[in-house]
């Protein structure tokens, strides 16, 4: 083998060795790339994952808050009236029989209202909320609606529950409440059921009503009844929304969330 070819071959492997050299460079630097860009998303995922969670905590406070202001001026509020009422009565009786009757009905509507002050304190208490299983929030606000609305709500689970957690429990009851709400605004139903079915890996919550209904595809479009809300936060669930309705055959909205 003279020089030459000598030459040429330690020319040609330098130039292999060069370019694979740069290549790996190339790919290790395209790795780190990647490997950064993961982590910015994320971090930008995790941070609207928390905005969103504070976003909720505060709608759900609110809310309950104004569970609470409706029901004392609705329904204490007029029971404290009618006690006020016999209470003028006796003021206004001379015989024994009808004082003991007023005093009597004054005592039980104002036992009946501490009573429900209690119940409301409980139902309406946000962080109370925040802290319940998912099951027990939905619980107390098909109670609040069944006593305060007059609509029959009917509330089944199947299968073996399991913890979702705190933050996903969260989004999930703020999903159905604001599925409650909708109905309830937009629907006029008289009935509304809740079920729950737990999978081994995922969990799906149905919450159907008998009410108007209304044109899904028009509303989608329309991007209204606080379905944006609804499909963000199902996506943060890493959860499928699906929506059944037409006018006049109430709705069917099922929401299916994966365990972990």
């Amino acid at each position: 083998m003279n020089s030459n070819t000598i030459i040429a071959v330690f020319v040609f492997g330098t130039l292999i060795l060069t370019l694979f050299a740069f290549f790996m460079i190339m790919y290790v630097v395209v790795q780190k790339r990647k490997q950064f860009q993961h982590k910015l998303e994320k971090q930008e995922l995790e941070h609207t994952f928390q905005n969103e969670i504070l976003q909720t905590r505060l709608e759900v406070q609110e809310q309950s808050l104004k569970y609470f202001s409706e029901e004392i001026h609705d329904n204490v509020g007029q029971i404290l009236s009618i006690a006020k009422l016999h209470l003028y009565k006796i003021a206004k009786t001379t015989t024994e029989e009808a004082i003991q009757n007023n005093a009597k009905q004054s005592t039980e509507l104002l036992t009946k209202a501490i009573s429900d002050l209690r119940t409301i304190s409980h139902t309406a208490n946000g962080n109370m909320v925040l802290k319940a299983e998912l099951e027990d929030s939905i619980q107390k606000e098909l109670s609040y609606i069944r006593s305060a609305k007059n609509i029959n709500c009917t509330f089944d689970t199947h299968g073996d529950s399991y913890a979702l957690g705190e933050e996903r429990n969260l989004l999930l009851f703020r999903i159905v409440q604001e599925s409650i709400a909708n109905a309830l605004k937009h629907g006029d139903p008289s009935a509304i059921q809740i079920n729950i079915a737990y999978q081994p890996n995922d969990v799906t919550v149905s919450i159907t009503d008998d009410g108007a209904g209304f044109d899904v595809d028009g509303q989608k479009q329309g991007a209204g009844l606080g379905l944006n809300n609804m499909n963000t936060r199902v996506a943060l669930l890493k959860g499928k929304l699906d929506i059944s309705s037409a006018k006049g055959e109430g709705t069917t909205i099922k929401l299916n969330i994966p365990r972990t």
